[in-house]
Parts: structure tokens; sequence; C-alpha cells
């Protein structure tokens, strides 16, 4: 196949790239794909832990700071303390067992500190335990344990 650029020079003669190496941007086109893919699940990934400890974390935050307005050395309102982490309803009864990101009542612990000679005032402390993500990168996909969050603030009144 002939190509003029410009009528005055020589025609130019364009080389058609040969079978093997059709075959290695193949190869390379797939290998870089694979790595690009990885990178984009890792993101992903990464970002999901991170909503997901970020709303966990918000969610406890929340239970404490209701925590504190009640009366929380008792079990009836430490289990309010419990349903507002887990379905935003203090008085939630019945229906979903599941509630916040899949958690139930046994990952969520609600405790009233009164005070004592080293720590002169009295805290409620919410801790998220045993929740589990799970990551889709290729190589590391699987379900993973978080660590605990605890969320602790002080009861000034009591």
């Amino acid at each position: 196949m002939w190509a003029y650029s410009n009528p005055k020079h020589a025609p130019i003669r364009r080389l058609q790239p040969s079978r093997s190496r059709r075959g290695a941007v193949l190869i390379e086109a797939t290998l870089t794909l694979m790595l690009f893919l990885i990178l984009v699940f890792s993101l992903f990934d990464f970002g999901f832990v991170l909503f997901f400890h970020h709303t966990l974390m918000q969610q406890a935050r929340a239970a404490a700071r209701f925590g504190i307005l009640i009366d929380a050395s008792t079990a009836e309102n430490q289990t309010r303390i419990r349903n507002l982490f887990l379905f935003n309803d203090p008085e939630h009864s019945g229906g979903a067992t599941e509630g916040t990101l899949g958690l139930d009542a046994s990952n969520v612990s609600v405790a009233f500190r009164p005070k004592t000679t080293s720590d002169p005032v009295a805290r409620l402390v919410v801790t998220v335990s045993g929740y589990q993500y799970r990551l889709i990168t290729p190589g590391v996909a699987g379900f993973y344990g978080g660590q605990s969050i605890v969320a602790s603030l002080p009861m000034e009144y009591q």
C-alpha cells in the first residue's frame, strides 16, 4: 500500500504489523488490563472499608451522645442505646434483627462506668466489635474483621 504525504516527495510505504507483533500487543494489553483492574478494585475496596468504618464510628458517637442524655446505668436504657445504634430508633421492638450494615445486638456493647478515684467523671462507653467487611480485589478477596470501635463520652451531670 502506498500513501503520498506530499506530491513532491517520494511515496511512503506503510508497514503492516507482522503476525507475531499482533500477538504480542494482545498479551501486553491483557497484562496491562489485569493490573488496571486490580488497581480499580483496590480503590473500590479502600473506599468501601473507609465508608464502613466511618458509618460505624458515626453510629457509635450518636448512640453515646443519646446515652449521656438518659440514665445509662439501667439495662433498659442500655438496650435503647443499642437500638439507636443498630436501627436509628431507640424504641425499636421486634421485626428486623439486623441493623446498621448487617450488625446485630451481639456486635454492640454499652457500658456505664461510674466515677472512680482514677477517673473522677462517669463515662458511657459504646463499643462495636466482631464486624466484618468484604473485599473484592483479586488476590485478597474475602471477609476480614475490623478492629473494635469505641466511643466514650463523659457524663458530667452525675
